[in-house]
Parts: structure tokens; sequence; C-alpha cells
């Protein structure tokens, strides 16, 4: 199966966690191409992730480019200037608990509290939620207090 997107962002971030999900005792397997203006930097690190290995990390060839550019909806590509990092990922897919993220993109860094220390990234996206939710609801009993007491 492909599956192709594009994500228009200064920093984004592949959703590496999807591929594993529902897969417990299979592997992962995907061939990813991130496409961008620089060489950019990922998080986690390349070199830490189980089974990822790097095919290509180098400015991408004026032919490459004129060849994507005549794909369907990659007009977008332009004629030079880009940089091209290949990668394949052969992992149990157990072993995928994080997304990727180029430049610090995406839900893969660790969230701060307002007090300064770090909240786990599997805690980070659904911490703030609720924590909003939270606090909407704090705010929906205190005027209903305030509408009682008046």
């Amino acid at each position: 199966m492909v599956i192709q997107f594009t994500i228009p962002a200064k920093a984004p971030w592949i959703p590496l966690r999807i591929l594993a999900f529902g897969k417990s005792d299979q592997f992962v397997d995907a061939e990813l191409f991130v496409l961008t203006d620089d060489r950019p930097s990922f998080y986690p690190e390349i070199g830490s992730i189980s089974g990822m290995e790097v095919r290509a990390n180098e400015r991408a060839s004026a032919s490459l480019l004129s060849d994507l550019r005549g794909d369907q909806g990659m007009s977008w590509v332009p004629a030079s200037g880009m940089w091209l990092t290949a990668l394949n990922l052969h992992a149990a897919a157990s072993t995928v608990k994080a997304d990727l993220s180029s430049d610090g993109g995406g839900p893969t860094h660790a969230a701060t509290n307002p007090f300064g220390s770090p909240i786990p990234v599997s805690l980070g996206w659904p911490f703030w939620w609720a924590l909003v939710g939270g606090g909407v609801a704090l705010i929906a009993i205190a005027r209903r207090q305030r509408v009682r007491l008046a």
C-alpha cells in the first residue's frame, strides 16, 4: 500500500506510530521520503530509532525534482534547492513508539507544563486537552456559582 501526503509546514512530522497501530506482533516496513528546503534535523535522531536506515541525505537532483513535478498533485515542487532525506524503516511494531519530527514539528516533542518540568511525550497532547477541558469545566462551574449567589 502506498500512502502519499504533503505537509506544507516549516516543521513537518511523520506519524510513524500510526504505521504500527494494530500490529502488536508484526513488523512495520516503510520507505519514507522527506523533501525540505534545507537539511532537516530529526527528533528522535535517526540513529536512535530501531530499524531506521538512511538511504539518502543530500541535495535533491534536478532530475528527481523534475520527475516529482510531473506526478499528479506535485506541481508545487520547485526546480531546484530542495533537500532529500530517504529513510527505510523495518522494525517490530512494538518498538515504534514515537513519531518523527523534522525541525521541531509535530507532536513528538515533550510538552512543558507551566512550572517548567517536561511532560512525557505519551502524555503531551492528551494532557493539554485534559487541562483545557478541565479549565473550561471550572469556569462553567464558577459562573454557575456566581449566578446562584447574585
